[in-house]
């Protein structure tokens, strides 16, 4: 899934906020998700699967299941893990895994979210919209921390989307270099460093 969606995304509705259990070794495999989804394993791990990907979810992983999506999902460690469902304006067919450094700040989000639902506090759903969009917030620029460039590593951009678009294509450090608009030798240097 394109990070883009999810800097777009418009939350109408937030479903359910709930902390559940899942014992290892339990497999499932779900067909057009009705419904968006951020999934967080604060306990054990589970790995989803879905157009011959796989994705983590774990204490410093958080999963996000767009809507219309289909995958499978197998926990491979027993766990407890919070999971906020909620429309939005968009559906996508690709999951993603997002790595947190504050899993414990999403947690307490998490955890108020849940706490507010069921005391049925007036303003709950605006508040837990705000909560899921403060997570997301989190999320894309804990992403986005980790391709703020150097100097060097700056020239190196152009390479490094094409990489991250075209993963499944063939490379050449010819083509990547001509991208970067930098010899090949140079590219190789640069990008080994």
């Amino acid at each position: 899934m394109n990070m883009e969606i999810l800097s777009n995304l418009v939350i109408t509705k937030i479903h359910s906020a709930t902390t559940m259990y899942t014992s290892g070794g339990t497999r499932i495999k779900r067909e057009g998700r009705p419904c968006w989804a951020i999934v967080h394993k604060f306990e054990g791990e589970t790995v989803y699967t879905a157009n011959g990907r796989t994705y983590v979810s774990d204490r410093t992983h958080l999963a996000i299941l767009p809507k219309g999506c289909s995958y499978e999902w197998y926990c491979t460690r027993s766990g407890h893990y919070f999971i906020i469902e909620f429309d939005a304006d968009a559906q996508g067919p690709d999951l993603l895994s997002l790595h947190t450094e504050d899993s414990d700040r999403i947690h307490t989000l998490c955890r108020s979210m849940e706490q507010k639902r069921l005391a049925k506090r007036p303003m709950w759903q605006t508040e837990s919209i705000r909560d899921t969009y403060s997570i997301l917030l989190l999320l894309t620029e804990e992403a986005n921390k980790k391709y703020l460039p150097g100097e060097k590593k700056q020239k190196l951009l152009p390479a490094l989307d094409y990489m991250t678009e075209h993963y499944n294509q063939p490379l050449s450090n010819d083509m990547l270099a001509e991208l970067c608009g930098i010899s090949t030798v140079y590219f190789r240097k640069l990008f080994t460093q």
